[in-house]
């Protein structure tokens, strides 16, 4: 899910260029940095969040859980 999100906000930003780009001052409207940093922030929160309940899922006994249900 993460790379396909990567993928859909790369094209809309692909898309939104031409339209941002008179609203940018003294900044290029293809700043490599700048979309660097914004997908790196993604994949570490995207991976800060499905760890968590991963490590919380893996302590349960699946014996029990299939009891429960």
């Amino acid at each position: 899910m993460l790379a396909a999100g990567l993928v859909l906000g790369g094209i809309a930003a692909a898309a939104a260029v031409r339209w941002l780009s008179g609203l940018l001052f003294a900044v290029e409207a293809w700043d490599s940095v700048t979309l660097g940093v914004v997908v790196a922030v993604f994949v570490v929160a995207a991976i800060g969040a499905s760890i968590l309940p991963a490590v919380k899922a893996s302590r349960i006994d699946p014996l029990i859980t299939l009891r429960c249900e």
